[in-house]
């Protein structure tokens, strides 16, 4: 399918971004310091695969780099849909204490949500969420960089569904990039 396609197919279901950033003292705009990077971009280099959108680093409104969410950030639901999946511990081997939280919504395509252990979650399988419902809290701690990893899904790929960049329907995370700025 291609991007121009996917894009169209995406603005059907109305999705919102899992993070606001005017809820964040200071924020202007989201930095991409680890953004999207399917197969067919990378070649045979599988290593730089990244099938999703890093929320972790942003501009601030005098300019500075901010680099990790800030205590307290909410992390929304980006469309109504069902909680499949709660905190799953130890995912791959070498994911130690890893939570994550998977939403299937309208026609089987799905949301993932992923973090390790800066965020909580806020919600249980089996149940049924709102569009910007409250699903986790960034929880800082001790760590230097807490971020959300969102994957966006379309009934066809991975768990049922094939990964799109979130770019294509929100082209505003890819306004900054880390390495221009």
């Amino acid at each position: 399918m291609k991007e121009k396609d996917t894009a169209e197919r995406l603005t059907k279901f109305n999705l919102g971004l899992p993070i606001k950033g005017e809820e964040i003292l200071g924020f202007y705009s989201w930095v991409n310091y680890n953004g999207f990077r399917a197969p067919e971009t990378c070649g045979n280099n599988y290593q730089k695969i990244h099938q999703a959108y890093d929320f972790g680093v942003y501009l601030h409104q005098d300019g500075r780099k901010i680099v990790g969410l800030p205590e307290g950030v909410s992390v929304r639901a980006t469309a109504d849909g069902r909680v499949d999946v709660v905190r799953i511990e130890n995912y791959l081997e070498r994911l130690k204490n890893y939570q994550a939280v998977r939403i299937i919504h309208q026609s089987g395509r799905g949301t993932f949500y992923s973090w390790y252990l800066h965020v909580v979650p806020l919600v249980k399988k089996d149940e049924f969420i709102k569009k910007g419902q409250f699903i986790a809290e960034i929880f800082r701690g001790e760590f230097n960089t807490p971020h959300l990893h969102f994957e966006l899904m379309l009934p066809e790929g991975r768990f049922g569904g094939r990964f799109i960049d979130p770019g294509l329907l929100f082209p505003e995370l890819y306004r900054h990039n880390l390495d221009s700025i």
